[in-house]
């Protein structure tokens, strides 16, 4: 299995590999850090909601996850996809998920890691690279020019996986 997942789903993604090693052939992390749990202010306001989640709180937050304009449409779907998301579920994501830290196990990842990372990316920093460069074993990093690898709000058919072996290490500055 190649494991391919953006910013939050990377926590899942690397869970995996670290749980059931054999199953994953390679991983591909966008939007990836070490740890999620610094990210307060995101997580309280996904707290507080009701109910129901807010469509403008929704698509506020995908158009902060952009550095480029994305079609109309294109914005318009994600954002409605996203509110078929129940409350209750974002809610539940906060805790194990997102707040999740299993940065002292990144070393135990055997499979090869591709790093996607955008230069305007304002959470997953290029200092979150580097570390993560630094804590897995079979990591290399690509970085994507005045983008954000978030998925699909890169836009469809803007990051593209192909097989790979891990030969570089380190992101050009």
């Amino acid at each position: 299995m190649l494991a391919r997942r953006p910013a939050g789903g990377s926590v899942v993604a690397t869970r995996l590999a670290l749980d059931a090693p054999a199953r994953v052939a390679g991983l591909v992390l966008m939007g990836a850090r070490p740890t999620f749990r610094d990210l307060d202010d995101l997580y309280a306001e996904i707290e507080a909601f009701g109910d129901a989640v807010d469509p403008r709180w929704v698509r506020e937050f995908q158009l902060s996850t952009l550095a480029r304009p994305v079609p109309a449409e294109w914005l318009d779907m994600v954002v409605e996809e996203s509110l078929k998301v129940p409350a209750r579920v974002w809610k539940a994501l906060v805790e194990p998920t997102l707040r999740a830290d299993h940065a002292g196990e990144l070393g135990r990842i055997s499979a090869p890691v591709l790093l996607a990372w955008g230069d305007q990316d304002g959470i997953a920093r290029r200092a979150d690279q580097d570390e993560l460069l630094r804590l897995i074993p079979r990591c290399a990093a690509g970085r994507v020019r005045g983008r954000r690898p978030r998925v699909p709000l890169g836009g469809p058919g803007r990051v593209r996986a192909r097989p790979f072996g891990v030969r570089g290490r380190g992101l050009a500055r």
